[in-house]
């Protein structure tokens, strides 16, 4: 973060805070994001940034620093930190409940994951001043909420913020406290980032698509695409809006995909009371529509109820088949039964 030589300077010098209370001490001294920047990324995304906060009383102060929560009445509430970011809080933050297998209690692993709770605060003190580190997973169907501080505009949903605050004891023994340092984290949808060295390929793979499918939807992409950096946020597809009357089924047959695929990539539609009723109008759908027909070999045809796959194809993993082998019978018109995919 660019804070070695300028600490230095800082342990010289005391911040120019306004109004005597501790204070960012700007950009050259340390803030990797300033007040209001923004961070864009995807659900299971793992991110950092940096600030540091000075005295403006003594090179001895002791400033502390916690990280709270604006509310919509205007209040920034201190939220404790006792996490630390692992494959377990990873596993748990950015999964779906159905599908967590993550190392804490049943209970816990149950439970809906908040942005704070999937946020690791850690601290370094020099004198006179603190450089504090915020570590967070983006949790979970982030992208379908918003912070309390904006609970009203649900124009803004997707739209949260990490703030932190800086403490320190005056010069009459008073607490002394720092206005709110707020930076803004957009989570975008139907997203993703590259993790683990994996690039387009994998995560196609991972969505159960082809890898042209997700190049053709990042039209930034224009150097090599086995060459994008770790961390890497790529979209998915685009987004459907659903008409009145939509159900899941004429989704999917509008879109050349399968049902099962919609609920994949949707998560949220396991919520539906009637899995094949109709979706409230105006819900925003991720879609991966089978747009790259040449990419998925010849033998996967824009729509079919058993789609063949291979390792050498871009075929749907993430697509059963919609009618259950149990009720498969000769008379079935569709094409001969060809088993389960193995990847």
């Amino acid at each position: 973060f660019g804070q070695r030589g300028w600490g230095a300077m800082a342990q010289d010098t005391l911040a120019q805070c306004p109004n005597g209370v501790p204070c960012p001490l700007g950009v050259r001294t340390g803030v990797s994001r300033a007040s209001n920047d923004t961070i864009v990324t995807a659900v299971g995304c793992e991110e950092e940034f940096s600030v540091t906060f000075g005295s403006s009383f003594s090179l001895r102060a002791d400033v502390s620093v916690s990280m709270c929560a604006r509310s919509s009445n205007g209040l920034c509430v201190v939220k404790s930190n006792t996490i630390s970011i692992d494959e377990g809080v990873v596993e748990c933050c950015s999964t779906a409940i159905q599908d967590r297998q993550c190392a804490l209690s049943e209970q816990e692993s149950l439970l809906p994951r908040g942005f704070f709770d999937c946020i690791e605060l850690s601290t370094v003190k020099r004198a006179g001043n603190t450089t504090a580190t915020i570590k967070f997973v983006t949790p979970y169907q982030s992208d379908f909420s918003n912070a309390e501080f904006y609970s009203r505009d649900l124009t803004l949903l997707g739209r949260h913020e990490v703030c932190l605050t800086a403490t320190e004891i005056d010069p009459l023994n008073a607490t002394v406290r720092s206005p709110p340092h707020c930076v803004q984290v957009q989570v975008q949808r139907c997203s993703a980032c590259l993790k683990g060295g994996a690039g387009l390929n994998t995560l196609s793979k991972r969505y159960g698509t082809h890898w042209t499918q997700i190049y053709s939807s990042n039209l930034d992409i224009t150097g090599n695409p086995d060459s994008l950096h770790d961390g890497r946020l790529v979209r998915l597809g685009p987004l459907y809006e659903v008409q009145e009357a939509d159900t899941p089924m004429q989704v999917a047959v509008k879109l050349g995909v399968s049902v099962n695929q919609l609920f994949f990539w949707n998560k949220h539609l396991s919520q539906l009371q009637d899995p094949l009723g109709s979706i409230a109008a105006g819900t925003t759908l991720c879609v991966l529509p089978k747009t790259c027909f040449n990419s998925f070999g010849p033998q996967q045809i824009v729509f079919n109820h058993r789609e063949i796959y291979t390792d050498k194809e871009g075929g749907a993993w993430s697509d059963p088949y919609q009618v259950e082998k149990s009720t498969y019978t000769e008379a079935d018109p569709r094409p001969a039964f060809q088993g389960l995919p193995t990847a």
